[in-house]
């Protein structure tokens, strides 16, 4: 029994044991689950301080980010202080590296816009110079414009003239201003010669064309001269009162010759430019129509202010000194010289 008890005993015992030991072992539970919950405590507290520590310290580099670049340079500085010598060498041959890109790429830079400045500096040259190149052509273009307007100004003058030139050489072949031509010759006293300065004593000839002709040297009388080129030119003592210059078969004054040789486009004194500078004499005092239609009495009174050997109505000269032939004396010369004329022309002598 005491055996029994002893067992039995021993079994409270184990039972006192037991629920000591579960009393324990929830005791050891329960500090152990308090302990873990208290480690957990902490560890997210120590969590939640580093966070925001670190979230601290972020917004602060993030506040103070300029700060921090002197501290990276120094922590950089450090490291290679530190750091091995190939590896201080390496890095430095990267920095070294990136000057020497940099540099390269402000060279680059520079090049570039010393490229643009020159570029600029050609193409303002080049600008310069096509501007003059234009101003000049532009000159000689106005040049040459001048020289064209000039030429065709030139080229229409002288296609007037010949055209005024052949109107008076066809009314020259007419029969009636054929007759009047040969009729002033007749009155004038020069009849075929084309060459004869006015009667009288040779004074001397204009400075214009002193030496032109030594035939008419001063002191010759009644002279002819065989240089037809142009008007002679020279001052004649007609008489006491009258120095003429007169010449030519219808004895042109050379004032009246210059205006002819202008407004006709005459260049030399030949006998058919003569004609020609004749009949515009007669054209300006209005002879032709009369002449035309057989009225010679009013075409001999028009070209007495023209030419003194011409009466006017009342039978004298238009000029004090010089002696008009009578009409009578004309008209004879005058119908001689037509039948003549009118001959010549059904030959075809004037065609």
């Amino acid at each position: 029994m005491a055996s029994t008890g002893g067992v039995g005993g021993s079994t409270n015992g184990g039972g006192n044991s037991n629920s000591v030991g579960a009393s324990g072992a929830a005791g050891a539970a329960g500090k152990s689950s308090a302990d873990s919950n208290k480690s957990c405590s902490v560890g997210n507290e120590t969590k939640s301080n580093e966070t925001a520590k670190a979230n601290n310290t972020d917004g602060a580099n993030a506040k103070t980010g300029i700060d921090r670049e002197p501290q990276q340079k120094a922590d950089l500085n450090a490291k290679m202080d530190s750091a091995p010598a190939d590896v201080k060498a390496e890095t430095a041959k990267t920095e070294q590296a990136k000057v020497e890109q940099t540099k390269a790429e402000k060279t680059k830079a520079e090049t570039v816009k010393t490229e643009k400045v020159q570029e600029q500096s050609l193409t303002d040259k080049v600008k310069e110079k096509a501007k003059e190149i234009m101003a000049k052509a532009e000159e000689v273009a106005k040049t040459v414009k001048e020289e064209v307007t000039k030429a065709y100004e030139t080229a229409k003058t002288q296609a007037a003239f010949a055209a005024k030139q052949k109107e008076l050489a066809d009314l020259a072949r007419k029969p009636e201003i054929r007759a009047m031509l040969d009729t002033i010759g007749f009155t004038e006293g020069t009849g075929l010669n084309y060459g004869k300065v006015v009667n009288g004593t040779v004074i001397g000839q204009n400075k214009k064309s002193m030496g032109y002709d030594t035939t008419l040297a001063a002191g010759a009388k009644n002279v002819t001269t065989y240089d037809m080129s142009q008007h002679p030119n020279v001052k004649v003592q007609v008489n006491k009162n009258l120095v003429s210059s007169a010449a030519g078969r219808y004895q042109f004054l050379s004032g009246t010759w210059n205006n002819l040789a202008k407004n006709l486009g005459l260049t030399n004194f030949h006998a058919d430019t003569q004609d020609i500078a004749a009949v515009q004499l007669m054209k300006e005092r209005n002879m032709i129509e009369p002449l035309l239609n057989g009225d010679l009495q009013t075409a001999i009174n028009r070209g007495a202010n023209e030419w003194a050997s011409l009466p006017k109505a009342d039978g004298n000269g238009a000029y004090a000194g010089q002696n008009a032939r009578s009409f009578e004396a004309i008209q004879n010369a005058y119908n001689g010289y037509l039948n003549d004329a009118k001959a010549m022309a059904q030959a075809g002598d004037y065609n």
